[in-house]
């Protein structure tokens, strides 16, 4: 009989339903009613999310038969949900007649009806089971159910959500988004729909309003895991088909990443709606010269190929054909022109855009988590906004708090008019000794801890705007929120813990932090070899990267695997990681005449759905040499290897050094110490950049032996024509602008203790 333990650790599909078959025929052998109705209910559920809805469909005429006969057994409360999918659903596919379609909605009602249910239940279904076949008797059953619902006390988000993706389709978008505006004021953006942001997104595309499309597009994929896209096909078609218009490479890697999905999925609009949004996509490569794609699609796609070598127009021809096969059976079920409409129609030209794919697909970025620690009293949601609205400089700032108040979500613009998505969560300190410092915190610091009992979780879920700046910004807000003096806060996502005197020093420099801020390297045993570990990192996917990971290190190459593992996050910050086999520069040089090259294979630890990037090392001498893993570079090749800083990272660090410099020349003031400055000396034929020792008490350096044709020469100091500083403490030990803090910490307690 039915097991439930057993049950729940099977994994979703067909396994789960062979198990359940099996099961409805132990019930009805045993003629147990009630587990042969709940086994159907179950057979039902997993069908209909997970599988196939037409195997939901084949089997509801058994548990409407049981139900009934044995009407005490289920209650009308739990019959409702597979009687709504049924009719919901039933028109996806061609096979199901017009008079079958008539037939379930008769049967809905009079359930609805014997059971006392008001019919707004009917009219939201019916509207629903007419969208694939005459969108007139759509509207007209979605206007009953608006009818019948104006009196309901509550909101009906997924009916409303019906209403607003009608009033699109019929052009009435003004009033489908002061409809959407209202709600949007009451309720939290994941209690709607999961499908309707994309809805919303492509009859916006369908009238040419790009900008709007793209943001609703944005909306969806926030909102919708990809867990959910199978069963949810239809909307993931519609964003790509945005996309293809406003952002072609994550178009691209959309359609990469649902392959395999699509050719196991069953119910044929689905099938439709994908087809036409990759038909209209690889149109669009094919137009803009994009002969062939390589990518590396999952091998349950139709036209798999195992090189990872397709023709662009062959797969639009497949896609085409495909679609204008499903179209003509819908046509002629339901006896008029409307899916052969749909693929026909022509959205309005978009501007032209240079198309640059991505050789396996962008990896989305994650939400960045930082936890605040308080003592007693937690901060409310609104001094979260308020806080926020100091941070971005802008007033919109919409803050809207759940009903238990224990979570809010939280919409922004920031000053240049961007929206941003945030979220605020109450919860209790996690247990310290699991995170890991970065940064230095004085001794003593964590000593008291314990006494943190509670959190503020601030959550930044703007996955496509720049990620060095949001996390800096978040950073920021939390310093803000800190009031209880709390000397860290936590990075839930890589469980790293930043002393808060850092926070406070990313508020003065007003620069990103690099991404070496924000990553922890952790290790585990290989498996079946104690005397090696596996080192990976955690924080790379904050920045839409894979993490990295280096297998079979041995204690005596821990430091060379380190320096190396370090040296290569800092390159790919700002590099997408291509394919394995392919390349990317590293910014190592080798040898002093050649660049370090690298590409990557793929490593999966067991009990970890991360995919890590394995580094394979081109030393430079030729392309074709094969890759070596970190664990094989010889000590000889590691003193041949320079790393240069990235261009990006070496702005920032002049505008950290800007920023920070009258800080240094306090300390310095003070201080017996040495201190080196970069200056940015301007001459009749350029400008050249000089190391130069400060003289004390003066705002002026003199250019250090380096620069025989400088050498002597006393140049003015400010903080406008500087790109780097050290400060040389007694006995060589120096800082730079990204260890200022620690100097600016000491100073402080140095006047405390006075």
């Amino acid at each position: 009989m039915f097991d439930e333990n057993y049950y729940d650790d099977l994994p979703h599909g067909e396994e789960r339903l062979t198990y359940l078959k099996k099961c409805i025929a132990e019930a009805d052998n045993a003629h147990d009613i009630g587990q042969m109705m709940r086994n159907r209910y179950a057979y039902m559920e997993e069908a209909e999310f997970y599988d196939d809805r037409f195997k939901a469909l084949i089997m509801f005429p058994e548990l409407l038969k049981l139900y009934e006969e044995n009407p005490d057994v289920i209650e009308p409360g739990v019959m409702i949900y597979p009687f709504e999918w049924i009719v919901e659903f039933c028109s996806d596919y061609w096979q199901i007649t017009l008079e079958q379609i008539e037939t379930y909605l008769d049967r809905f009602r009079g359930f609805l009806q014997k059971n006392g249910y008001g019919m707004e239940k009917y009219y939201l279904r019916k509207s629903c089971a007419y969208l694939f076949v005459d969108l007139d008797k759509s509207v007209e059953a979605l206007r009953e159910y608006e009818k019948a619902e104006k009196d309901s006390s509550f909101d009906d988000i997924n009916g409303l959500s019906s209403v607003i993706h009608r009033d699109m389709q019929t052009g009435n978008i003004e009033k489908a988004m002061k409809l959407l505006n209202d709600l949007l004021k009451k309720h939290d953006i994941d209690a709607f729909p999961d499908a309707l942001f994309g809805d919303i997104a492509h009859e916006f595309a369908k009238r040419g309003m790009y900008s709007e499309a793209d943001h609703y597009a944005d909306i969806m994929l926030r909102q919708m895991d990809s867990d959910k896209w199978i069963s949810n096909l239809e909307q993931v078609a519609y964003v790509i088909t945005v996309k293809t218009f406003t952002d072609i490479p994550r178009a691209y890697d959309m359609f990469c990443e649902c392959a395999g999905m699509y050719s196991s999925i069953k119910f044929p609009t689905g099938k439709f709606t994908f087809a036409n949004a990759a038909y209209r996509l690889f149109s669009a490569l094919e137009k803009q010269g994009v002969n062939e794609i390589h990518a590396r699609l999952s091998s349950d796609f139709e036209l798999f190929s195992a090189e990872g070598v397709y023709s662009t127009g062959k797969l639009k021809e497949f896609f085409r054909d495909t679609a204008k096969d499903i179209a003509k059976k819908f046509d002629k079920r339901n006896g008029n022109t409307m899916f052969s409409e749909f693929l026909a129609f022509q959205f309005p030209d978009a501007p032209e855009m240079k198309i640059e794919l991505p050789l396996y697909g962008a990896v989305t970025p994650e939400h960045f988590e930082v936890g605040v620690l308080f003592e007693n009293e937690l901060p409310s949601f609104d001094d979260v906004g308020e806080a926020l609205r100091k941070v971005l400089g802008s007033d919109n700032v919409k803050v809207v708090a759940e009903e238990d108040n224990k979570s809010a979500y939280i919409a922004a613009y920031d000053s240049s008019n961007v929206k941003l998505i945030f979220g605020a969560v109450y919860d209790a300190a996690p247990d310290s000794s699991q995170y890991w410092c970065l940064h230095y915190i004085p001794d003593n610091a964590l000593d008291n801890i314990g006494r943190y009992k509670k959190m503020l979780v601030l959550i930044s879920d703007n996955r496509h705007a720049d990620r060095f700046e949001d996390i800096r910004r978040m950073l920021v807000l939390a310093d803000m929120l800190n009031t209880g003096g709390c000397p860290i806060v936590y990075n839930l996502l890589s469980m790293l813990m930043y002393p808060s005197e850092w926070l406070k020093y990313q508020t003065l420099s007003k620069v990103p932090p690099d991404i070496t801020d924000c990553v922890r390297y952790w290790q585990i045993e290989t498996e079946n070899d104690p005397d090696t570990r596996v080192i990976m990192t955690s924080g790379m996917e904050l920045f839409g990267s894979r993490e990295l990971a280096v297998t079979g290190v041995t204690k005596e190459r821990f430091g060379t695997v380190m320096w190396l593992l370090e040296k290569l996050v800092s390159a790919i910050s700002f590099t997408i990681l291509p394919d394995e086999g392919n390349t990317i520069n590293t910014g190592i040089e080798y040898d002093g005449s050649a660049y370090i090259r690298m590409g990557w294979t793929r490593y999966s630890p067991e009990d970890n759905e991360t995919e890590f990037a394995e580094p394979l090392l081109y030393l430079g001498i030729t392309n074709k040499e094969h890759g070596k893993r970190i664990t094989e570079i010889t000590d000889d090749d590691r003193e041949k290897m320079r790393p240069l800083q990235h261009q990006i990272s070496l702005e920032y660090e002049e505008i950290r050094c800007r920023n920070l410099f009258p800080y240094a020349l306090e300390y310095f003031d003070k201080h017996d110490c040495k201190m080196l400055v970069g200056i940015c000396h301007k001459i009749p034929t350029g400008t050249v950049y000089l190391d130069c020792e400060m003289n004390r008490n003066e705002r002026t350096a003199v250019v250090i032996d380096e620069y025989p044709d400088y050498k002597g020469m006393i140049l003015p100091v400010s903080a406008d024509n500087i790109y780097f500083f050290r400060i040389y403490k007694a006995g060589g030990e120096f800082f730079d602008s990204d260890e200022m803090y620690i100097l600016m910490q000491e100073d402080k307690h140095d006047r405390q203790d006075r």
